[in-house]
């Protein structure tokens, strides 16, 4: 069940029916998301009680850390990424320093 939905916040009509069909990663990115929701909702509401934006950033940084944990690309992806993209430009550059 959504944790939107057991907040009691309205959530949007779906336009697609849901279904259990999606890779674990993708779903923990989903619940993730939600938790980010709700947190954020939560600690915005004791920054403004104590009147301090160090209260928000100390309560939702720890959250949006293991966002970015989840939602980062793994180490083979990354290492493919690198080969691709940055070995090119760093060959050349050996050969220019090796004058060749």
């Amino acid at each position: 069940m959504s944790v939107l939905v057991e907040a009691g916040k309205p959530v949007p009509t779906k336009r697609v029916q849901p279904n259990s069909n999606i890779p674990a990663k993708r779903k923990r990115i989903y619940d993730a998301r939600r938790r980010f929701v709700v947190l954020g909702d939560e600690a915005y509401d004791d920054a403004l009680r104590a009147r301090s934006f160090e209260v928000f950033r100390s309560r939702i940084t720890p959250e949006i850390q293991r966002y970015r944990e989840i939602y980062s690309a793994g180490l083979v992806p990354r290492a493919k990424r690198f080969v691709r993209t940055r070995l090119p430009g760093l060959t050349r550059w050996v050969k220019k320093v090796r004058g060749r």
